[in-house]
């Protein structure tokens, strides 16, 4: 009988240890699915704020002027720079999502491809990236470093390459 007990107290043991190491794997995603959410909704408020000083319709106009080739008065430019700054508000929650662990890599890599685009061909998005050096976490930063490096070195590349 005693034999028995011992049997039945270890695994009652093992069961406490295993159902401790569930409730910490538990706790430990739902913290993180916590920091997520309160990281978004933080973006989110942020960008509400944001979107306060941009006018869509003359954002739209500025688009579309600039696709046809038309200079910007200094208030269609500002209004651009606005837009660019709220799309890589955007892009940069984005990679946090990423680093988290909920967006794969071939979502982010889209991503890339966007910044990689806006930077390379877009005038005001270079211009507000720089004058906004700072305003974003350091691993963004980081992130888009590397981004505009492999921009670089394709340029240098399809260069050698003709």
């Amino acid at each position: 009988m005693d034999k028995l007990n011992k049997w039945l107290s270890l695994f009652a043991n093992l069961g406490v240890v295993g159902g401790l190491i569930f409730l910490a794997v538990e706790l430990n995603q739902n913290t993180q699915a916590t920091i997520s959410s309160a990281s978004a909704e933080t973006t989110n408020q942020a960008l509400e704020f944001f979107s306060l000083g941009l006018d869509n319709q003359i954002v739209a106009r500025s688009l579309y002027k600039r696709s046809i080739g038309e200079d910007l008065d200094g208030f269609e430019a500002n209004q651009i720079w606005r837009y660019q700054f709220y799309n890589f508000r955007i892009f940069e929650n984005a990679f946090m999502q990423f680093q988290r662990g909920y967006f794969d890599e071939s979502e982010w890599t889209k991503y890339r491809r966007i910044i990689s685009g806006r930077l390379a061909n877009d005038r005001l998005a270079q211009q507000m990236w720089e004058e906004s050096r700072g305003l974003w976490t350091a691993e963004f930063e980081t992130e888009v470093a590397d981004i505009l490096e492999n921009e670089r070195a394709a340029i240098a590349r399809d260069a050698l390459n003709r």
